[in-house]
């Protein structure tokens, strides 16, 4: 039996698409089994020794980095590809208001955190050198914006308010404060006590604890206007206490109490990964907790190095057996085109 050139073609068009099929399945692991390399900011750190970055608490989508460095005091910094800047130092407010930790930023490079004025600490923005203390924007009067945590593209802050002797979590835009609480209608017997993070869809991360128990700390997703309790893993005796960064994708990171140790933790879906699994066992960290996470998939956050702690940088790399099952797939999909030249 013969077969003409058409029917050829329809086996040829048939067996190419069956296999890049098969190279999407693949390609899908290779995406699910990530690893991660672990870079120490200070490995890397222009302000160095003088200055020691202890925590690195927030990324962008162009790896900047911001957080907490000590110098004999706490100060603010933004790192970039080794390059690290006290953000202090270009503060309006002095000699009245000390930038001591950043906490987020955005794809503009607008800072978040929290700053120190000899009294109550204040939640502040900084963009390109000029500083807003927020309470001075502030449309819930009784309530002291002590920390700013969280800001998106759209200029959405998140943090920490303080009203009446009890934590709140808020949602600050353009002046208008929002206490997150009246938005909880899901766990009346949570209190929304810090909102840590906040996606470009609104998607807002945090800690809240039970009216009856104050030590109860349980992390949340705030999605679509309903608050869900992430505390219970998918791992047996792993519980998901902080909820500190959350990217486009609604991927979170935290911290997460492991057998009575804190550990770093990313979730995604449901499913809950401790991140000290998913790096060289041989590079002397111990991952305590991830404060960030950009839509790259690299995560930052506070560790031991040592036994010192030192803020890390964790970028995403496939499975070495991933990459091995690509090639496989992929040289007999080049061996078929040469064949039909």
């Amino acid at each position: 039996m013969f077969l003409n050139n058409s029917t050829l073609e329809g086996k040829r068009m048939k067996t190419l698409g069956m296999a890049f099929l098969l190279l999407f399945l693949c390609f899908g692991s290779a995406r699910a089994e990530v690893r991660y390399t672990v870079e120490a900011l200070d490995a890397r750190n222009s302000l160095a020794p003088q200055y020691i970055l202890t925590e690195a608490n927030g990324i962008n989508d162009n790896s900047v980095v911001v957080g907490k460095s000590y110098c004999g005091v706490d100060r603010a910094y933004m790192w970039s590809n080794g390059i690290t800047q006290d953000l202090d130092k270009s503060n309006p407010l002095h000699p009245y208001y000390y930038l001591t930790s950043a906490y987020g930023i955005n794809n503009t490079n607008q800072v978040v955190g929290t700053a120190w004025n000899q009294g109550p600490n204040r939640g502040f923005l900084y963009n390109n050198g000029s500083v807003t203390d927020l309470n001075t924007v502030n449309s819930l009067h009784s309530y002291t914006l002590t920390d700013a945590f969280g800001i998106n593209d759209r200029g959405q802050v998140v943090g920490k308010a303080y009203n009446q002797g009890v934590d709140r979590a808020y949602l600050w835009e353009n002046g208008t404060t929002v206490d997150l609480n009246y938005l909880n209608n899901s766990y009346p017997y949570f209190i929304l006590t810090k909102a840590y993070d906040i996606n470009n869809s609104g998607c807002i991360v945090g800690n809240a604890w039970a009216s009856s128990n104050p030590s109860w700390n349980h992390s949340f997703l705030i999605r679509n206007g309903q608050v869900t309790d992430l505390y219970s893993s998918s791992l047996p005796n792993v519980y998901l206490t902080e909820a500190y960064g959350i990217n486009d994708s609604d991927q979170v990171v935290g911290w997460a109490t492991v057998n009575g140790y804190n550990r770093a933790y990313l979730w995604n879906n449901g499913n809950t990964t401790i991140l000290q699994d998913k790096i060289p066992s041989s590079t002397g960290w111990i991952l305590t907790k991830a404060t960030g996470i950009n839509n790259n998939g690299q995560i930052v956050g506070t560790g031991l190095l040592n036994g010192y702690t030192r803020a890390f940088l964790l970028t995403p790399v496939p499975e070495p057996s991933s990459l091995v099952a690509l090639g496989t797939l992929l040289t007999p999909l080049f061996a078929f085109r040469r064949r039909r030249k």
